[in-house]
């Protein structure tokens, strides 16, 4: 995006590669619903880290379960989606749209850039403070697999509002 932004300097192709890279994003995010993907693909990555970095003791696999549905976890659920909605929300919007108003404000582009970790800074604050917490507690019950869910749908919903609003700033 930024060598686009750069080198070709046209508003249309930045927009339309933009509004593709999120399509991507949620292309790329549609395997997480599958638990035969996440599973394998996770033990993949421990294998590949293992290999890399040793194991310093020995690995026994645990089987992922999902929580029950009682209220207080439904409404764990929700405020899980919503934190990291708004954390992912943040986290696109500011890259995505430092490319596209660069164009309308050119000679702001370092103050764009600025604003954008300034942006960066408080998804990251959700996401240590608020997402990883429940991620990693879910994990250490034996559980976690609807926390990826929850985590996938809430990213497919943030790329998808920003396709939205791409399409109406045009």
């Amino acid at each position: 995006m930024a060598y686009t932004t750069e080198s070709i300097k046209n508003k249309n192709e930045v927009w339309m590669i933009t509004i593709l890279a999120h399509f991507l994003v949620i292309l790329f995010l549609l395997p997480l619903y599958s638990f035969k993907f996440t599973s394998s693909f996770s033990l993949k990555i421990i294998q590949l880290l293992n290999l890399l970095f040793g194991k310093s003791k020995p690995i026994v696999y645990e089987n992922m379960k999902g929580y029950s549905s009682n209220e207080e976890v439904l409404s764990g659920k929700w405020k899980l989606f919503i934190t990291n909605y708004i954390a992912g929300f943040l986290f696109s919007i500011s890259i995505t749209f430092l490319y596209y108003v660069s164009f309308s404000y050119p000679q702001k582009a370092l103050i764009l850039s600025s604003m954008t970790q300034v942006i960066n800074m408080f998804g990251s604050i959700m996401l240590i403070l608020f997402i990883d917490p429940k991620i990693m507690g879910a994990i250490d019950d034996g559980g976690g697999y609807k926390e990826i869910q929850i985590l996938t749908s809430s990213r497919i919903l943030v790329h998808i509002t920003l396709v939205l609003i791409l399409v109406f700033i045009r």
